[in-house]
């Protein structure tokens, strides 16, 4: 999945290919499932610049998600409950912009000295994020300027 963000929540396009499928051309629900926990998981990351581990997740499978059709997938920050959790949203729509899942997820927030510390994440993959960390920051700011 590659994500995106427009000032208000991270999004990716995505087809589920047939090989995923569960019932003979729909998505299944664990592939669903993985989408909506990945947007979150990335919302996080980007919102609160931490890592984060998924704690529990809800998801209501709303309609038939068809396999090989172009989907949108969204995340968004419901609330940041306190230092260590937060809590997400997502959903999957269809190109008509039905929405087929949602979720909703309880995420632990990990600092980058504590994702070390817990063996999370090593040097070299703090590095590659550390860009990642700092995005929203720069986007808040081009977004300030914009509206000047």
């Amino acid at each position: 999945m590659t994500f995106y963000t427009d000032g208000e929540c991270i999004f990716s396009n995505v087809v589920i290919p047939s090989h995923l499928g569960g019932w003979k051309n729909f998505a299944h629900g664990g592939i669903i499932s993985t989408i909506l926990d990945e947007v979150m998981g990335w919302t996080a990351i980007f919102r609160l610049r931490c890592l984060t581990l998924t704690k529990s997740m809800s998801i209501d499978f709303l309609k038939p998600v068809i396999l090989e059709t172009p989907l949108r997938a969204e995340g968004r920050l419901l609330r940041r409950d306190s230092e260590r959790e937060a809590t997400l949203v997502g959903h999957i729509q269809g190109a008509d912009g039905t929405v087929l899942a949602k979720a909703t997820g309880t995420f632990a927030v990990f600092t980058p000295d504590a994702a070390l510390k817990y063996g999370m994440a090593d040097d070299l993959l703090m590095k590659d994020i550390d860009p990642l960390l700092h995005a929203w920051e720069s986007w808040s700011a081009i977004a300030r300027q914009s509206r000047d």
